[in-house]
C-alpha cells in the first residue's frame, strides 16, 4: 500500500505534506523535504516501519509505504481524530459504537478494521477514503 505525499516549493523552502497522516514539514531541497517528512512521521511513531520514494519527482508526487497496513490505518485514524479535536469516546459515539474500545483497538492495530469500517470512521472525520489501483 502506498500513501501519497506532496512536495512543493514555497518561497524559501520545499514543503512536504502527507494528508493521510496529517503531517507537514519542510526541507532545503525537494529530496530533503521528502526525507524530513519520513523523519517527522517516524518522530511521532518511532516503531512504525516505512519506506519512501518518488512517484513523479518533477510533479512533487511522493509516497510513503508502510510495512504494516493495519498500523498505518490506525495512525491515519488517530491523527485525523486528533486533528478534528475528538476524543476516542466522541468518535465512537459518532459512528454508533457503544464504547471507545473498538476505536482504540483500530488505532493501536490490535484489531484489523475492514475497508467499510475505515470508510465509516473517515467519513465521521470529514474525510473520504479513496483507493487507487496500479501496476
Amino acid at each position: 500500500m502506498l500513501i501519497s505525499a506532496k512536495i512543493f516549493k514555497d518561497e524559501k523552502f520545499w514543503l512536504a505534506e502527507c494528508e493521510t497522516f496529517c503531517v507537514m514539514t519542510q526541507g532545503k531541497s525537494c529530496s530533503d523535504a521528502l526525507y524530513m517528512l519520513s523523519d517527522a512521521i517516524l518522530s511521532l511513531y518511532p516503531d512504525f516501519k516505512i519506506q519512501y520514494g518518488w512517484i513523479n519527482e518533477k510533479e512533487g508526487q511522493a509516497f510513503i509505504e508502510p510495512e504494516n497496513i493495519s498500523e498505518a490505518l490506525g495512525i491515519m485514524i488517530e491523527r485525523n481524530r486528533n486533528n478534528n479535536g475528538l476524543t476516542l469516546s466522541e468518535l465512537a459515539k459518532i459512528v454508533g459504537s457503544k464504547n471507545h474500545n473498538s476505536v482504540y483497538a483500530y488505532e493501536k492495530a490490535t484489531r484489523e478494521a475492514s475497508f467499510s469500517k475505515v470508510e465509516e470512521l473517515m467519513q465521521a472525520l470529514g474525510k473520504k477514503l479513496v483507493i487507487t489501483l496500479s501496476d
